[in-house]
């Protein structure tokens, strides 16, 4: 993925799959990028690590 930072990391939000211990897998899609956000605000990530945003609209992604 590219970046407006070279050498930084984007971490999309889908990918939180585990979260102390439990296992996301079955929890509803759209319910992880909040956990994630959480996440990455309690542990302080900063870069290369990013939050990507995230949409359902079309003409949003094409831009």
């Amino acid at each position: 993925m590219s970046t407006d930072i070279p050498g930084q990391s984007a971490l999309p939000p889908g990918n939180n799959l585990q979260a102390d211990g439990e296992e996301l897998l079955r929890a509803p899609y759209a319910d992880r990028p909040a956990r994630l956000e959480r996440l990455s605000t309690e542990h302080d990530l900063a870069a290369p690590w990013t939050l990507c945003p995230q949409t359902t609209g079309i003409a949003t992604a094409q831009k």
